[in-house]
């Protein structure tokens, strides 16, 4: 009464009370309202105290699913982006392992085309060799290819130019089967040590000859302006059979391989104590004539020898290759110039 004399209204009450014989427990509440002609309601509310338990579990039970429904929701987000991670790290692994591959095999492949080439060129075969093939795109191998077809270029220059002796491939005499029936085996395999007659074609031996169809072989046969040279020994014949030929051949090849060196000159071939070489064939000298003749006097004046020698010099025209067939095939000289040559030594031979 005192709290509404001072501020006119009262104060609510939240009274919990039993008001049934059964013990059951109500909220009491009591409030005033005022309306705009001055007249106080009282208001008296009366809650049973079990419904509003049950309404309070109610909505705890609501929030519960309420949150146990967002987890759950967030758990299948979170496995969905395990998931969509999962497929997108397995996809990128894939495309990488792909453009890996491709890319080893941009590598590779041409590696593996230069690896059979060049075992090709290794013995020669440089008609296996594709000069025509696409390059890479790749810089390490693009300049490989370069320097490989520049390589073979040259090589084929070269090879036209080279005696076929020693640009020969072995590998093929080893495998093409039986030798050929009109040479024996002792004329194929040794060394002629006799003193030989001159020929069409000033040339060495043979080592042997494969059982092939005798085809002709020719490569690049040029006709080009050369000095050829045939060396002697003088009486070779009478210590040809005694224990100091062995000695007396060691110097006269030596001192020849010496004096030929320094003129530039090529030895050709050897046989007996037949000495071959040649100026401006294989190798370019354009004083072939003066070096030739240079090298014949300083072999002439070489006191190391301890023998007499007859040498034939005959300069011209004649023509240079790679000739004969599969199983022999030699670097020589075709003309009346290889003829000249032997004239010209025989003649000096005799005139001592």
């Amino acid at each position: 009464i005192e709290e509404i004399a001072v501020s006119g209204r009262m104060a609510v009450l939240n009274i919990s009370t039993e008001l049934a014989p059964e013990g059951e427990e109500f909220y009491y509440r009591v409030g005033i309202l005022a309306d705009d002609f001055g007249v106080d309601w009282y208001v008296h509310l009366v809650i049973d105290r079990a419904y509003i338990m049950s309404s309070i579990d109610k909505k705890m039970s609501e929030t519960r699913e309420s949150i146990s429904a967002s987890e759950d929701k967030v758990d299948n987000d979170l496995q969905r982006s395990r998931i969509a991670l999962y497929a997108s790290i397995v996809s990128v692994t894939v495309i990488l392992i792909i453009l890996s591959v491709i890319f080893v095999l941009r590598i590779i492949e041409p590696l593996e085309v230069l690896e059979r080439e060049m075992a090709a060129v290794a013995v020669m075969r440089l008609e296996v060799v594709n000069t025509h093939r696409p390059l890479s795109t790749l810089k390490e191998v693009h300049l490989m290819q370069v320097s490989f077809l520049q390589m073979i270029k040259n090589l084929v220059e070269y090879r036209n130019f080279m005696p076929a002796s020693v640009l020969q491939d072995d590998d093929d005499d080893e495998t093409s089967g039986q030798e050929h029936p009109d040479v024996s085996s002792t004329e194929a395999s040794n060394t002629r040590t006799s003193r030989t007659s001159g020929g069409g074609s000033s040339g060495g031996t043979a080592s042997r000859v494969a059982g092939k169809a005798p085809n002709l072989y020719t490569s690049d046969i040029r006709v080009k302006r050369v000095t050829l040279m045939v060396c002697n020994m003088v009486g070779f014949l009478q210590v040809a059979d005694s224990h100091k030929v062995q000695p007396l051949i060691s110097r006269y090849l030596t001192a020849g391989l010496h004096h030929l060196k320094i003129s530039k000159g090529l030895p050709d071939s050897f046989s007996g104590d037949r000495l071959y070489a040649s100026w401006n064939g294989v190798r370019i000298c354009s004083s072939h004539r003066v070096a030739a003749y240079q090298c014949a006097k300083d072999l002439c004046n070489d006191k190391t020898l301890g023998a007499k020698l007859s040498i034939g010099l005959a300069s011209g025209e004649a023509k240079c290759g790679n000739m004969g067939c599969e199983g022999m095939k030699k670097y020589s000289y075709i003309g009346s110039l290889s003829s000249w040559v032997h004239v010209v030594e025989r003649i000096g031979r005799s005139m001592e």
